[in-house]
């Protein structure tokens, strides 16, 4: 049962997100060559180091143990490194491991002390909306998951622990690829100029990571306080638009399609086995959030 159930949830396929309007390219001038040589060593050695811990393996190996924070640079900035030159390095990509990738860019952004400054808001705000995409939550694959119960047998209780361990094994393996996907991306937001433009887009990295079955509870938090504080002086066209956004979030945390099965558990009515998921962000949370936006709008 091992190996085919293996086969359920390997493939992980990644689901689409939603359609966005081009901004338009930012200025971009070269930054400083000695900054932008420091931050090339920087990538190096991170490189080397995110390689080691996310081979097969690897992170077992206390050597080659992973930052479990973005402190490459210390505690102080560098003197050396300046944010134009991080930026430069974030519009590349680094690897074609999205893993790897994303840690490097996470531990660069511990050069970037607050937020990047306005006239690199553009090109912050284009770089996350290329950030890699999380993993596809294994529980996303309902109607397989589903058939797959009945076939190793819905009717025998014993079967429900077996069926959790081995599925808890997907789903640890699903979180830790995402780990520094999320870091990364997380981080990268924290740093963006408060706007209308970077609210659409934290909103959108919700409906991404929705559909890739993340849990995005805990962003939603942020970026809702965020919208609460930010609307009470924009005006309506902006309104409009952050509005228009959540309710897409909304439509999306209600679709079944993306509340990935997490357990199984027994029923004695109806009895028998049963796949159990939840929703990814509380819906009342999201309501909330738009009424305040709505009501921004009538003042």
């Amino acid at each position: 049962m091992l190996l085919w159930w293996s086969w359920v949830w390997r493939r992980q396929a990644r689901a689409g997100s939603p359609r966005r309007r081009a901004s338009p390219p930012a200025k971009n001038t070269a930054p400083d060559p000695k900054a932008v040589a420091a931050v090339n060593t920087a990538v190096a050695a991170l490189l080397k180091e995110a390689q080691a811990g996310l081979k097969e393996g690897g992170s077992k190996d206390p050597a080659n143990k992973l930052r479990e924070k973005a402190d490459y640079f210390g505690e102080a900035a560098p003197a050396d490194i300046t944010p134009d030159a991080v930026l430069a390095a974030l519009e590349k990509p680094i690897n074609n491991d999205p893993r790897v990738d994303s840690y490097v860019k996470w531990q660069l952004l511990s050069a970037v002390r607050g937020q990047f400054a306005e006239e690199l808001a553009p090109r912050a705000l284009a770089v996350y909306r290329r950030a890699p995409e999380p993993y596809t939550h294994p529980g996303l694959d309902r109607n397989k998951l589903t058939s797959a119960l009945f076939k190793i047998g819905a009717m025998n209780k014993d079967n429900e622990s077996k069926v959790n361990d081995e599925f808890k094994a997907a789903i640890e393996k699903f979180t830790a690829d995402n780990l520094y996907i999320l870091h990364y991306r997380d981080d990268l937001y924290a740093r963006l100029p408060v706007s209308a433009d970077s609210l659409k887009a934290g909103i959108d990295d919700m409906y991404v990571r929705v559909r890739h079955g993340v849990n995005s509870a805990g962003m939603f938090t942020q970026v809702g306080s965020l919208i609460r504080s930010w609307s009470l002086l924009a005006d309506r066209r902006q309104l409009g638009g952050i509005s228009q956004a959540l309710s897409t979030l909304m439509q999306a945390v209600k679709d079944a399609h993306f509340q990935p099965f997490t357990r199984v558990i027994w029923g004695d009515n109806p009895m028998g086995l049963r796949w159990e998921g939840g929703e990814l962000i509380p819906n009342a949370d999201i309501q909330s959030v738009i009424d305040a936006v709505r009501e921004a709008g009538r003042k």
